[in-house]
């Protein structure tokens, strides 16, 4: 029973708590690049975070929850 709950649990998780991978040098060409590594709704001040990945200006680069409803 608890091997079902658990696996139960594990598959309710958003595709945004997925295991992210390293930021290259110079940052992620385009939001393609960001979201395969793992990356969505990055907020500037975060390592990830680059003006070109923020096509409305508003801090919130590659936006999955404008996407995802």
């Amino acid at each position: 029973m608890t091997k079902v709950l658990l696996l139960l649990a594990a598959l309710a998780l958003p595709v945004a708590h997925a295991a992210k991978g390293p930021i290259p040098a110079g940052g992620f060409k385009n939001c393609k690049a960001a979201n395969a590594a793992g990356y969505g709704d990055i907020k500037r001040g975060t390592p990830a975070y680059h003006t070109r990945l923020d096509r409305d200006k508003d801090g919130i680069a590659c936006e999955w929850s404008k996407w995802r409803k």
